[in-house]
């Protein structure tokens, strides 16, 4: 027997499966709150939804980069805050020191304080978080200070990075090349790394400074009644036949001898106390460094001279503080910078100095620098040589060892200016924070009128799209229930 054939309707299945299509897209709609989930379902409005998702990515980054940097602007007026406090507490030594009443007991007492407050500013000036000194600016990885009470102003600061890399003519003649580095002033100084062969395979090198870059003065010395040796904070430069003039010296002092810092003087000293030396100009450039460079038979420098050459200066023409620099001849991964080849001699120099070159943006693109180096807290702002915060910390330090009150007078006198100089830069990281706040206000302003506008562009109308579900739902059931009830049978289920 032939079997029934069901009727078919092609457009009522079309139209079920319509239902079923926005159906399914309506409760993905009511479960997500998302009424745009792919580019086919407005592809309209694709461009403006992801410029905006742009946008709130760059608020959201922002936002991170004002938090990061509101830390690190606490921990700096903190510490700051701090060195204002250390700064107080020598004010008042330093008042006790030159009120005249003290004795040499006290006085020593005293200089001892003074000590431990000096090295408790380089502790904050080295401030840190998470091994990145905050006032380190583009070398946040190298403390900005270390303690040197033999230093003119009691520390040493971060080296000037200098490195050297290129080629060296096997067996070639001498080489010369002049390298520009700068003080704590800012000044530019003209170092000389003269190369002369020494064949097979080592080069011995030579670092000098011009005579003329010299200071003729020794920032610290000490003297002794009646006695011909001294102590400076730097020989560089002086050398025994030079002229020495200043006070306490007669008249016709030369340099007899030198053996480290120490200096012997042809005639005794007439004072005591500390007191600027005047030294004649060297003869001849002095040497800062010397040694020598081997290379493997490749011709790369061999690892045996991988230890940067460290060179310090304090006694220079224009009064800086100091200079120091370490010249590196490896990079970072030890690798030699310099090799040896059968070809022209040909070198270049690059230096890197402290520098801060960071900018913060709020979310409206304006910038701001986050923050300030230790120089520009501690060091002399004013080009004098000695007027910086640690200089006038370690003149205290010096006058009252040497009991002289005078000394210990002026010292307590320009400590005041060492308080002004933190003060001020107490001042820019509250500017710095109040500036980040308002930022991160307005950032958050923004965020949230952008979600708002992502929301109007992306987000479905869930009281809407809930309504239109339960009536396609409805009109579905009623569908199916509908052609449920039409007959199946066939001509033949009536004729057979």
């Amino acid at each position: 027997m032939i079997s029934g054939i069901d009727a078919y309707n092609p457009g009522f299945l079309a139209n079920l499966n319509n239902i079923e299509n926005r159906l399914a897209k309506e409760n993905n709609e009511v479960s997500s709150g998302i009424r745009v989930n792919e580019p086919s379902d407005d592809p309209g409005a694709i461009a403006s939804i992801l410029d905006t998702q742009s946008q709130i990515d760059q608020v959201t980054q922002v936002q991170k980069n004002l938090n990061l940097a509101n830390v690190t602007a606490q921990t700096a007026d903190g510490a700051i805050q701090n060195a204002g406090s250390l700064l107080d507490q020598l004010v008042s030594i330093a008042a006790q020191g030159a009120s005249g009443t003290t004795n040499a007991a006290t006085e020593s007492a005293l200089a001892l304080q003074v000590k431990n407050i000096q090295q408790e500013l380089v502790s904050v000036a080295n401030t840190s978080i998470n091994g990145q000194y905050i006032f380190g600016g583009d070398r946040p990885g190298v403390a900005p200070y270390t303690l040197d009470t033999n230093a003119p102003a009691g520390v040493v600061p971060a080296p000037t990075e200098l490195s050297l890399s290129g080629n060296l003519q096997s067996g070639g003649p001498s080489y010369s090349q002049n390298v520009s580095v700068t003080d704590s002033l800012g000044q530019s100084h003209t170092l000389t790394l003269t190369l002369a062969p020494t064949p097979p395979n080592t080069w011995a090198y030579q670092i000098t400074i011009p005579a003329s870059q010299i200071a003729l003065v020794a920032a610290t010395s000490y003297t002794t009644a009646g006695s011909a040796t001294l102590t400076v904070a730097d020989a560089t430069g002086i050398a025994a036949g030079q002229t020495v003039s200043g006070t306490g010296i007669p008249a016709g002092t030369t340099v007899a001898s030198i053996s480290g810092n120490q200096i012997t003087l042809s005639n005794n000293a007439s004072a005591t106390g500390i007191a600027p030396l005047a030294f004649g100009t060297p003869a001849a450039d002095p040497t800062l460094a010397s040694g020598t460079l081997t290379f493997n038979a490749d011709g790369t420098l061999s690892a045996s001279t991988s230890n940067p050459v460290a060179i310090n200066i304090s006694n220079l023409a224009d009064g800086a503080e100091n200079m120091t620099v370490n010249w590196s001849l490896f990079d970072a991964s030890g690798n030699g910078l310099i090799t040896q080849l059968a070809q022209p001699s040909s070198l270049t120099a690059q230096t890197s100095g402290a520098s801060n070159t960071a900018i913060l943006r709020d979310a409206s693109g304006n910038s701001i620098v986050p923050g300030i180096l230790a120089s520009q807290i501690f060091d002399s702002q004013d080009g004098v040589a000695g007027s910086g915060v640690f200089s006038q910390v370690h003149a205290l330090w010096q006058a009252l060892q040497s009991g002289d009150h005078s000394f210990i007078q002026t010292a307590a006198l320009n400590l005041k200016s060492a308080v002004t100089q933190v003060n001020e830069a107490g001042t820019n990281y509250g500017d710095l924070e109040n500036w980040i706040s308002q930022a991160n206000q307005d950032a958050s302003r923004r965020q949230t009128d952008l979600q708002t506008n992502l929301g109007t562009l992306r987000d479905a109308d869930i009281p809407t799209v809930a309504t239109q579900l339960t009536m396609d739902e409805t009109a579905l059931n009623a569908a199916i229930s509908a052609h449920a009830t039409l007959s199946n049978k066939t001509l033949f289920d009536y004729i057979g």
